[in-house]
């Protein structure tokens, strides 16, 4: 048997979700796609271009990505 696709996995697990949450003595509860965010979608993945527009050299560009990059790995 071949393993599920992150799709399903998703799908299995709101099924689930939904399921316990029926159970629930007061209200009406379900689960819900989290709403996409701009430019990167409902799920994972962000696309980067790093242009020179500056007119500055090779290494102002590969030292300011090296900033941006040590940056980023500093945000959760």
């Amino acid at each position: 048997m071949s393993a599920m696709s992150r799709a399903e996995q998703y799908q299995a697990i709101k099924a689930r979700l939904d399921e316990e949450l029926k159970n629930l003595p007061a209200g009406t509860v379900f689960s819900f796609s989290p709403p996409a965010i701009p430019g990167v979608g409902t799920s994972g993945g962000v696309t980067f271009v790093l242009e020179r527009r500056a007119g500055r050299d090779v290494q102002f560009l590969a030292d300011n990505l090296d900033k941006f990059l040590a940056a980023n790995s500093q945000a959760p």
